[in-house]
C-alpha cells in the first residue's frame, strides 16, 4: 500500500509542477511496489521517463520507457507499448539518432494501424512524417502526413489536425508549392484559434510569413508578422522568438530596409539563433551572405555591431511603421523611422 501511496503522491506533484519533488517519491514508489504490480509500475517508469525527457536527460528517459513498455507487454497492454514506442522513437531524435527513431515510428505506425488505435496513429504518423521532412524525403513526408491527416479528422482529433496542417504548410514552402502552403497554415491558424493551442498557432503565423515573403507579398507577410509579434508577447512563447527575429530580417530585406535587417541579424548573434532549425539556420546564412554583397562587407560589419546594443524590444520595432494616407505598411516601412534605425 505505501508503494502506491508514494506512486500516487509523486504523480500529484508532477501534475502540479513540482517535478523535482516528484521523481524522488516516484522512485522510492519502485521499490516498494511488488513486483507482479506491472501496471502501477509501468506508470511509474512512464512517469520518470517523461520527468528525464523535461530535464534533457533523454537516454535516461528511454531506459525508462523500455522498462514501461517490457511491463505493458507482460500485461498484454499492446496499446501502451505502442505509445510509448512512439515515446522512443522521438527521444532517439533528440540523440541524433534519426534512422533509429524512424524505424521506431514505423514499428509504432504498425501496431497502432492492427489495433485500429487511431488517435495514436495520427501522432505517429505526424512525428514520422515531421522527421521525413527534415530528411528532405519529401514525397514519404507527404504520405504520412495526409494519412495522419485523415486519422485525426476521422476522430476529430483537433490539435493533431492543426499541427499536421501546419507541418504540410512547412512542406509545401520547401518545395515550392506555397500557395497550397498558405492554404493549409490558413486552415491551422483557424484551428489553433478554436482550441486556444497559441503555441502551433504562432508556428502557422510564422511559416505563412514564410510564404508570403517568398511570394513577395510584403503587406500580407507583414501582417502575418504582426499577428506573430502579439502572440509570442502575450503568450510568453520565447522558443520561437528566433525564428520571428528571422522572419523580420527577411522581411525587412524585401521592403528594400537591408541596413535594419541586418541590425536584426547583429542582434541575433548575440545568442538568438541556438533554437533555430537546421533549415533556418541555413535560410539565416543566405540571408547574411546576400546582404554583406548588397550592403558591401565593411558596411555591413557597421549596422551588425550597431545591431548588437539593440534590445529585443527595440528589433521587433523595426516592424511598425506609420504609413501616411495612402500608404501601404510595406511602403511606409521603406522609409527612414524616427529612431534613426532605417
Amino acid at each position: 500500500t505505501y508503494g502506491w501511496l508514494l506512486e500516487a503522491e509523486g504523480l500529484f506533484l508532477f501534475l502540479l509542477g513540482r517535478a523535482n519533488e516528484a521523481k524522488p517519491k516516484v522512485q522510492q514508489s519502485l521499490a516498494c511496489l511488488p513486483e507482479h504490480a506491472f501496471e502501477a509500475r509501468a506508470v511509474a517508469y512512464n512517469s520518470l521517463g517523461i520527468l528525464a525527457y523535461r530535464d534533457a536527460q533523454y537516454s535516461d528517459s528511454i531506459a525508462y520507457y523500455e522498462q514501461a513498455r517490457a511491463l505493458h507487454e507482460q500485461l498484454g497492454n499492446r496499446i501502451g507499448a505502442a505509445r510509448v514506442l512512439g515515446n522512443i522513437a522521438h527521444l532517439k531524435e533528440c540523440l541524433g539518432r534519426p534512422d533509429d527513431a524512424l524505424a521506431a515510428y514505423e514499428e509504432a505506425v504498425r501496431l497502432h494501424r492492427e489495433l485500429d488505435n487511431i488517435s495514436s496513429l495520427a501522432i505517429a504518423l505526424l512525428n514520422m512524417g515531421t522527421l521525413l521532412l527534415e530528411q528532405n524525403r519529401f514525397q514519404e513526408s507527404r504520405e504520412a502526413l495526409l494519412e495522419s491527416l485523415n486519422a485525426s479528422e476521422q476522430v476529430s482529433y483537433k490539435l493533431a489536425h492543426a499541427v499536421t496542417l501546419s507541418v504540410l504548410g512547412q512542406l509545401n514552402n520547401t518545395t515550392g508549392a506555397h500557395e497550397d502552403a498558405i492554404k493549409h497554415l490558413k486552415r491551422a491558424v483557424s484551428l489553433c484559434q478554436d482550441i486556444y493551442a497559441h503555441q502551433y498557432e504562432l508556428g502557422a503565423e510564422l511559416e505563412l510569413a514564410r510564404a508570403f515573403i517568398t511570394l513577395h507579398d510584403a503587406d500580407a507577410a507583414h501582417e502575418s508578422l504582426l499577428r506573430a509579434e502579439a502572440l509570442l508577447l502575450k503568450h510568453e512563447l520565447s522558443d520561437r522568438q528566433a525564428t520571428l527575429l528571422l522572419r523580420l530580417a527577411q522581411w525587412l530585406a524585401l521592403v528594400a530596409r537591408p541596413r535594419d535587417a541586418v541590425r536584426v541579424l547583429g542582434f541575433m548573434a548575440s545568442g538568438e539563433t541556438t533554437s533555430l532549425s537546421n533549415k533556418e539556420q541555413t535560410a539565416l546564412a543566405a540571408l547574411r551572405h546576400r546582404l554583406e554583397t548588397d550592403l558591401g562587407r565593411d558596411s555591413a560589419r557597421d549596422y551588425h555591431h550597431e545591431g548588437q546594443d539593440l534590445s529585443f524590444t527595440q528589433a521587433l520595432a523595426l516592424l511598425h511603421a506609420h504609413p501616411a494616407p495612402g500608404q501601404t505598411p510595406a511602403q511606409a516601412s521603406t522609409t527612414p523611422s524616427t529612431q534613426g534605425l532605417s
